[in-house]
């Protein structure tokens, strides 16, 4: 009897968390696939737009593209993938506000949003350290997956030079060349 509550509560689980997907989906802030037979909804890309949204600093003169790279990345990446490009970890989640420590509480990034949320995965990954762009053939395959994936929220909803530039410092960091394979 127990065991067959216990798969009740899972079945009825599994059709709240199908049904916000739904929702997200018939909304127009999520599209749904299956990668390796399981159900995905994902954010839907923006198109890129003309002009930027975001307010950079004042730059240095000799400011380089990945100077203003590291900018961008400050205020639209470094809160998911860290300060360093580590990634969300429990170490840099630790420097915050405890009580922003928890990215999938409730009214957070958990399924039950406030209307200008969205569902964090719980793993994001480093960008910046050994290995962490290998599966990408080259500058222009990087800079094509940020711009089609990033920001997670809002894909697609950077400039095409911010994306550049936000490619730039990623490959800067990682002490890539960007004109050659990151192998």
């Amino acid at each position: 009897m127990r065991s067959r509550i216990i798969k009740l509560g899972l079945l009825v689980l599994l059709l709240v968390l199908l049904a916000v997907s739904i929702w997200l989906v018939g909304e127009g802030r999520a599209t749904m696939f299956i990668e390796s037979g399981v159900i995905v909804s994902a954010p839907i890309p923006s198109p890129t737009p003309e002009e930027s949204w975001l307010i950079l600093p004042p730059m240095p003169a000799d400011a380089t593209e990945a100077d203003i790279g590291a900018e961008i990345y400050r205020l639209v990446c470094r809160d998911c993938h860290g300060d360093r490009g580590q990634g969300l970890t429990d170490e840099f989640r630790a420097t915050w506000n405890p009580k922003d420590q928890n990215c999938w509480q409730s009214k957070c990034h958990a399924p039950v949003l406030l209307p200008e949320g969205f569902i964090l995965p719980h793993y994001i990954p480093a960008i910046i350290g050994p290995n962490t762009l290998a599966r990408f053939e080259g500058a222009v395959d990087l800079q094509k997956y940020i711009r089609e994936n990033m920001p997670w929220h809002d894909p697609g909803s950077l400039t095409s030079e911010e994306y550049w530039l936000l490619t730039a410092f990623i490959l800067r960091e990682n002490e890539l060349d960007p004109n050659i394979s990151p192998d």
